[in-house]
């Protein structure tokens, strides 16, 4: 059928067949239908409801906290200061460092319910007790209350279940747990039966990361959003405000921690130059006292000021070399290289500063994508390679800078070569006594410099605040986001309905069962005597005679008039009615058509010929003794089996005790001979044939007939059985036969059309709906 409906004539989908495949399966549609609402409504109940709190808070990017001077930026790049961009803020905010301090301040790895309406409900803060555990994370426990000092615990373990008493306050030691379990001061135990897990500490961090989410809430402005979900809309709330606040926190502990990094290095170069200015101080006035008091010249005076200046400016490159090698020396380990940078070295170089950048970024980039995969994974192998690049690059841009500081190196002490040569002429007093003031001179002012850039520092640390701030907090969920009941109702409504449907036109394109007249038309040309509607076999078997105003009668007498339009003799009519496999209501259709032909007054005898399973007998409850077997063996006349049956112009030969060889008395003289006889006594003969399908009986049979009546039952013959049907139909020279689709339902294999009573349900000859009518002798 459902190859049909591609395959009409004009190519177009014949809508009355499709709603008729529907309509044929309408309770499997049914039934798919209201298992996937069920389903789904079920699915929707019992699933948790999820809640989303957010906040935003905005990121100062690329900002330095610099605390002034070389030494101060020095402290910086030895700290390893990090990226401050938006992407590493970002991934910052969903760390597992940043986890671990929320968690401190909010319970999320202790889980409490209780069921209510088959489903369970976390009471997080409601609950009345509290539980310490120190093993069995993960393990549901059960608690029952037996009065205010005991209780039933109950758990699943792998090995085998535990169930014991307990006394609140009290360590409950086991090879697979240990807790205590304490009660909450003013809080009832109002349940029966309270459920418990703890998670794992060590996961915990994990775990919670996997809810949270943080997103750039505009490419314009420096706004990240950052969203958790959780079944529990208080905890949810609190979570991600400790976690925003943790974000801040350690912001700020960084930044705490680079001015330590740098009062460090101040005070470990202020020790030295105070001890080195106390030196400078003694040899200066120890020379005085030795040689008294010695005037020099102002030319000469500046002469040595431009020299102690020179060499501050070289103690400066020689400082930034040291840092230089410093850095390439972390590029060539390859570690923490996410916190390279090269702020306050007091070198200037955009290029060498977006290269370090990038290599921030690859590496960053490389660190997340290894959660979820491993090396192997093309993406990262790319990363790996760029970060290699980025760092062959750096050191080579590194190596340039360093050949850049020490040309400048190389110029000053040319330039402090000739300022000493200068010096070199006067006398040996001055010059010691200019170096030993120069000395002094120079270490007094670094060490006031260091000082005031001390307390700077120590302000700065004491007035630390995060250069991000939170823009809105977050607020208690008042609605769930997930999961979407009516959603998830409806689209498991349509599912079923589409399934339901399928399954309708997969079972209608795989079934190869004749349906209804349309299937037997569409591939044959034998003529269509009628269609008999259903009934109950088993209790009306003579439908025509027992209810002679129903339905399946008046096909009957529709399918009579077109067989006596069919082939009209003047002796007796010989009709052959076989189909091609049994159950197909053949002796049925057989009986029930000789009784109403015999109501129109014409006198009709029936022929069992299908002797392998005698059912003839049985309709008109006359012995089998003697029948066609004992007819065609010669072991009895013709007038010893005939048998008259109680309805008027009705007889019958049963088939006789099954012969060992049907064929060969089927293929004997005795039969032809018999229906002669028979078509002088009677108006028709119909002979009921073995199936056609099984056995060559009924092929010898049909040679005696003049209409040969092929049986189709819809809903059972298979459409292969039309093959036989043509076949026998060319050979007949296409005359002669008609076939009737018998035992057919309207609710399970036609379209749905009505009949009224009056109107039969029988066919026309070759065409349409045929009216039925009552013979004057029906009456």
């Amino acid at each position: 059928m459902a190859q049909e409906i591609l395959k009409s004539n004009e190519d177009e989908i014949d809508l009355k067949q499709l709603l008729a495949i529907l309509y044929r399966h309408r309770y499997a549609i049914i039934l798919f239908t209201l298992a996937g609402l069920i389903i789904s409504a079920i699915y929707a109940y019992f699933k948790p409801d999820i809640y989303q709190a957010n906040t935003t808070v905005e990121v100062a990017v690329n900002k330095r906290y610099v605390f002034g001077g070389a030494q101060s930026g020095v402290a910086s790049a030895l700290m390893g200061e990090g990226s401050n961009s938006l992407y590493t803020e970002m991934e910052i905010i969903k760390s597992r460092f940043v986890a671990e301090k929320a968690l401190k301040k909010v319970d999320m790895g202790h889980h409490y319910y209780i069921s209510k309406h088959l489903k369970k409900h976390e009471l997080y803060k409601d609950s009345p007790f509290t539980v310490e555990m120190t093993k069995g994370f993960g393990v549901p426990f059960t608690l029952e209350p037996i009065d205010k000092n005991r209780y039933r615990l109950k758990a699943k373990l792998d090995k085998k279940n535990y169930s014991g008493v307990g006394y609140y306050g009290r360590e409950i030691h086991t090879r697979d747990f240990v807790l205590v379990v304490r009660r909450k001061p003013g809080k009832e135990m109002t349940e029966s039966e309270y459920e418990f897990v703890v998670d794992n500490p060590d996961t915990l961090p994990d775990k919670v990361r996997g809810g949270v989410n943080d997103a750039l809430v505009s490419k314009f402005a420096n706004l990240i959003k950052i969203t958790f979900t959780d079944t529990v809309p208080l905890r949810d709330k609190e979570f991600v405000n400790a976690l925003t606040d943790a974000y801040l926190q350690q912001n700020i502990e960084r930044r705490t921690q680079e001015a330590e990094k740098t009062l460090e290095f101040i005070n470990s170069q202020l020790k030295t130059l105070a001890e080195n200015l106390k030196v400078s101080a003694a040899n200066l006035e120890k020379f005085q006292r030795k040689t008294k008091t010695i005037d020099v010249d102002e030319k000469i005076k500046r002469i040595s000021e431009q020299l102690g200046d020179y060499e501050a400016k070289l103690s400066t490159l020689r400082l930034q070399e040291d840092i230089l090698n410093a850095l390439v020396k972390k590029v060539k380990k390859g570690k923490k290289l996410e916190t390279l940078t090269l702020a306050g070295i007091g070198i200037e170089d955009k290029s060498l500063a977006s290269i370090v950048d990038a290599l921030r970024e690859a590496v960053l980039k490389k660190k997340e994508l290894l959660r979820d995969y491993t090396s192997a994974y093309p993406e990262v192998k790319k990363l790996v390679s760029r970060i290699e690049q980025l760092r062959q690059i750096i050191i080579q841009s590194v190596g340039n800078l360093y050949r850049s500081v020490k040309e400048r190196e190389k110029f000053l002490d040319k330039q402090m070569e000739k300022f000493r040569k200068e010096l070199a002429s006067l006398p040996e007093d001055q010059r010691n006594f200019l170096a030993l003031q120069r000395r002094f001179a120079s270490n007094e002012k670094f060490y006031s410099y260091l000082m005031e850039k001390k307390t700077e520092t120590e302000i700065k640390k004491a007035s630390t605040v995060s250069a991000n701030r939170i823009i809105d907090r977050a607020v208690h969920p008042g609605t769930h986001i997930k999961p979407k009941r009516s959603l998830i109702v409806m689209v498991g409504l349509i599912l079923g309905l589409i399934l339901g449907i399928s399954y309708a036109f997969l079972k209608d394109f795989f079934n190869d069962k004749i349906l209804n007249d349309e299937d037997v038309d569409s591939v044959t040309e034998v003529p269509k005597l009628g269609i008999v509607p259903h009934f109950n076999a088993e209790t009306d078997n003579l439908v025509v005679l027992d209810k002679p105003k129903s339905a399946a009668a008046e096909a009957f007498r529709s399918i009579r008039t077109n067989l006596l339009f069919m082939n009209p003799r003047e002796e007796g009519q010989v009709i052959a009615v076989t189909s091609t496999i049994g159950g197909e209501g053949k002796s049925t259709l057989s009986t029930n058509l000789g009784a109403i032909i015999s109501l129109a007054g014409k006198r009709v005898i029936i022929l069992n010929l299908d002797m392998r399973k005698p059912t003839l007998h049985k309709f008109f409850k006359v012995p089998n003794k003697k029948g066609m077997s004992n007819l065609l063996s010669g072991h009895a006349k013709l007038i010893d089996v005939v048998q008259q049956t109680a309805y008027e112009n009705l007889d019958v030969i049963s088939s006789g005790p099954v012969p060992p060889n049907p064929s060969e008395l089927i293929g004997g003289v005795i039969l032809p001979e018999a229906i002669k006889v028979l078509r002088r006594h009677y108006d028709v003969v119909l002979l009921d044939t073995p199936p056609i399908g099984l056995v060559t009986d009924a092929r010898l049979i049909m040679k005696m007939a003049d209409v040969t009546v092929y049986v189709l039952r819809a809903g059972y013959s298979r459409k292969p059985f039309l093959r036989t049907l043509n076949e026998l139909y060319a050979q007949n020279g296409k005359q002669g036969m008609g076939y009737i689709l018998n035992d057919f339902d309207p609710s399970k294999h036609g379209y749905g059309y009505g009949y009224g009573y009056g109107y039969g349900y029988g066919y026309g000859y070759g065409h349409g709906y045929g009216y039925g009518y009552y013979h004057e002798d029906d009456k």
